[in-house]
């Protein structure tokens, strides 16, 4: 278990703080030595694709042949030229296992949706309750780490209240949605980090549509690759 961060993207401003040149080049290597070091303690969260087998969009049409439609995608911000990390501006892969969702009303009456009522469900393990907002800036900050961790390279003061403030920002929060509108943001879950990991079911319990006594529920599977 690695008990120590470090954040690559600030390494040549950590850098520029060094008056000599020298001095500069020798820590350099040693950075480097640690950075080669960490990186075989790096956990990568598998790759989510989804399972056709395991979908309920719940997309029942009303008499008049509309319907309540609900799209939900794993956020990828890895790798170079993601579409993920251009549309969120920040590497949300990094810290969590997040997914897009989208709900459009395409019915004629309201629907409220309960963005706390969202679970994850890793293979055969308990589902676990998607991140409040405060929950989400913690593990940002710590990850699964119940301690303190040593921070070699600390990020910048501005750059850690930009990614938290778009973390806060692009959070899918609850919502009455009227006829004919949308509404999407992005859910939190703590990252997936089971070696074992076969299946993931992402399930949506509370979506009540106005004049229906019992909420509609919506689950996607995805399968673990990588």
């Amino acid at each position: 278990m690695c008990l120590i961060h470090y954040n690559v993207s600030n390494f040549f401003i950590f850098m520029e703080h060094f008056k000599s040149k020298r001095r500069s080049v020798r820590r350099a290597g040693v950075l480097g030595m640690l950075i080669l070091g960490l990186g075989a303690c790096a956990v990568t969260a598998p790759l989510l694709t989804p399972d056709p087998m395991l979908v309920n969009q719940g997309g029942e049409a009303d008499s008049l042949g509309h319907q309540l439609k609900v799209s939900i995608r794993p956020v990828v911000t890895t790798g170079f030229r993601s579409e993920d990390r251009k549309q969120f501006g920040v590497d949300l892969s990094a810290y969590f296992t997040a997914f897009y969702v989208e709900i459009q009303n395409g019915l004629s009456r309201e629907v409220w949706m309960d963005a706390s009522k969202i679970s994850l469900q890793v293979s055969d393990q308990p589902p676990v309750q998607a991140l409040s907002d405060s929950e989400s800036i913690e593990y940002y900050h710590r990850g699964d780490q119940t301690k303190p961790v040593l921070i070699l390279v600390p990020k910048l003061r501005k750059m850690e209240k930009q990614e938290m403030s778009k973390i806060l920002d692009l959070h899918l929060k609850s919502a009455t949605l009227p006829p004919g509108s949308r509404h999407s943001g992005v859910v939190y879950f703590k990252k997936i980090l089971d070696p074992q990991c076969e299946k993931v079911l992402l399930k949506m319990a509370e979506v009540q549509v106005e004049g229906e006594e019992a909420p509609r529920q919506f689950q996607f599977g995805f399968s673990c690759s990588g």
